[in-house]
């Protein structure tokens, strides 16, 4: 019997639609590097990797029951780059305004991930809406 081949999997939140436009209406028209279509915006909580079923299916049932918080706004901040501006190579979108809950959420979030057997994030988590791709920095 031939095993599935996993997914490349991530957690996110995605964009209303409502907010989706107003921020295509207050960015420059144009971006550098590969611009990532409105369409496809999304705040990543967590880059999971390949991921098979058994594993996919274990997270989905330890979401749905994990305290992920009571809903909240945000207020979208100003331009940033990572690593840095002077060799960005992600161009992004900031929080100014409940980026502490993102944290919360992004906190309960990566406990569930590693009880389920992920290795830690290295990398503290940062609200952000990933705008374009820089390659070359």
């Amino acid at each position: 019997m031939e095993r599935a081949k996993p997914d490349r999997l991530f957690l996110g939140v995605p964009l209303t639609d409502a907010a989706r436009r107003r921020v295509v209406a207050s960015l420059p028209k144009v971006l550098p590097g590969k611009v990532v279509i409105p369409d496809n915006w999304h705040f990543t909580l967590r880059f999971l990797g390949a991921t098979d079923a058994e594993r996919r299916d274990e997270l989905i049932a330890r979401l749905s029951i994990a305290p992920l918080g009571r809903p909240f706004t945000i207020t979208f901040g100003e331009l940033g780059a990572f690593p840095n501006p002077r060799r960005a190579r992600v161009l992004w979108l900031g929080v100014a305004a409940g980026d502490e809950a993102f944290r919360a959420l992004g906190a309960v979030v990566e406990e569930v991930v590693t009880a389920v057997g992920y290795e830690a994030e290295k990398r503290a988590f940062t609200p952000h809406l990933t705008l374009a791709r820089i390659n070359p920095p």
